[in-house]
């Protein structure tokens, strides 16, 4: 730890997991506002079921 409490390292993998997390978040709203595409390689609901934002 560091004078300020907080581990460079610690910070950086706190700031990876929160863009992480965004841009799996902004991934199923694009894929739910766009579920009838059929270009579209992934769905809101393999990103849901998956547990990649829900944690099962």
């Amino acid at each position: 730890m560091s004078a300020s409490g907080l581990d460079k390292l610690l910070l950086i993998d706190v700031q990876q997991r929160m863009t992480c997390m965004l841009l799996l978040v902004a991934l199923a709203e694009y894929a739910c506002d766009h579920g009838d595409d059929e270009s579209l390689l992934f769905s809101y609901r393999q990103i849901m079921d998956s547990g990649y934002l829900l944690g099962g």
